[in-house]
């Protein structure tokens, strides 16, 4: 589910993979990119996502909003994306 571009189930299998003790940091950089998304459906869901299955992460995203201008997403989730770029 989660090499799907499907982001809407990608929040329950981590949360499941992470249950059953594997290693979801390698999922990262498919939601931290969620953050910079055109859509802000998508930058709210991995807004929620980072929040509820990597709160560690969600502390420096903090003051993001989803429903901002997409290049203020962007500026904010900067730090978060090149930690985590996304490769093709």
């Amino acid at each position: 589910m989660l090499q799907s571009d499907d982001w809407r189930f990608h929040k329950a299998a981590i949360k499941e993979m992470r249950r059953r003790g594997e290693d979801v940091t390698v999922y990262l950089p498919r939601i931290v990119a969620l953050l910079a998304a055109d859509s802000k459906v998508e930058r709210s869901a991995g807004q929620m996502t980072i929040k509820d299955c990597f709160p560690e992460l969600a502390a420096e995203i903090q003051g993001y909003s989803p429903t901002a201008d997409v290049e203020a997403c962007r500026t904010k989730a900067a730090p978060l994306l090149s930690r985590f770029p996304l490769r093709s």
